[in-house]
């Protein structure tokens, strides 16, 4: 039949042998197939250089784009920890979303607009996915209200919020004796180990 999605009308006529017809009432479905009906769902770092450093890593801000209205959640998987953000209503019958699951506590922010969630703000550090550096790869998984779902194509970001990685950075006089007398003061040498490659 090739139906598009949406609410559809269905009703029936009976004829018997004898011509006579009846109509039935009428009764409708909602069409249903798919988390992402325009096909946009997104999400993307929302800093331009897509370079997590330690002063951002605890507010790190997603972008969250092509929720359709009848979102359940949307989960978001960044360097393979999953933060889940669920749809629900307040008191006063207003859409909310709030973090829910084992990682509830690393979301600092969710913001939301005409009812779904457009960012997300994360923390990555110790006190929330406790993340290690490096590329870390972003996906987001979202599921409508009939349990259809649809995921984002990936992003990454580096996450470097250390200059001196395995801690090795060092410097060290090369004369073995840690002297420098008048004949050596000219030519003083100092080995540096430990400079990591991003240096």
């Amino acid at each position: 039949l090739n139906l598009s999605n949406g609410t559809i009308t269905v009703d029936a006529k009976v004829t018997d042998d004898a011509g006579n017809t009846d109509d039935s009432a009428q009764d409708s479905f909602d069409l249903d197939t798919t988390a992402d009906a325009n096909d946009d769902f997104t999400v993307t770092m929302a800093t331009g250089d897509d370079v997590v450093d330690s002063s951002e890593a605890g507010n790190v801000t997603l972008n969250i784009a092509g929720v359709d209205t009848d979102a359940a959640t949307v989960d978001i998987t960044i360097g393979g920890e999953t933060v889940t953000l669920t749809q629900g209503t307040d008191s006063d019958g207003n859409i909310t979303w709030s973090a829910t699951g084992d990682n509830a506590s690393a979301v600092n922010d969710i913001t939301v607009e005409n009812g779904v969630p457009t960012q997300v703000v994360v923390d990555t550090t110790s006190n929330g996915l406790n993340l290690s550096d490096g590329i870390i790869t972003v996906d987001a998984t979202v599921t409508d209200d009939a349990g259809n779902t649809d995921t984002s194509a990936q992003t990454t970001f580096d996450l470097d919020t250390s200059a001196d990685l395995d801690t090795e950075f060092a410097v060290t006089l090369a004369e073995g004796d840690d002297i420098v007398n008048a004949d050596e003061a000219d030519d003083v040498t100092l080995d540096i180990a430990g400079v990591d490659s991003d240096a």
